[in-house]
């Protein structure tokens, strides 16, 4: 990983295929595959992850986090059931786009 880019370069390099290494609220290190970068329509931009190992009280394969501060690169993890489902649906959406192109 070039040392020289941010979090938020990172997650937004298409060509990017590293993994992500995030520190968590507990001090932790842990890395993450990137599996997208959600654009909502509100403005905002998540990024859903999927941890390379077992995260303890995390019951899903993947998370999502809000992507808080574009410059300095700073996520927080969304809890909000309703804006999951809509990264969610997002993500999709976008999906079925990529499909219908490849078509």
């Amino acid at each position: 990983m070039d040392e020289n880019k941010t979090l938020i370069d990172i997650l937004f390099d298409e060509e990017n295929v590293d993994g992500i290494t995030l520190r968590l609220d507990d001090g932790q290190e842990v890395d993450f595959e990137q599996i997208a970068t959600i654009p909502l329509k509100s403005g905002a931009n998540y990024a859903i992850l999927k941890p390379t190992v077992e995260l303890e009280g995390v019951a899903d394969e993947v998370m999502i986090f809000r992507i808080i501060d574009e410059n300095g690169g700073r996520l927080e993890l969304e809890t909000d059931d309703d804006v999951l489902d809509e990264v969610y649906e997002t993500y999709c959406e976008l999906l079925d786009e990529y499909a219908e192109e490849d078509e």
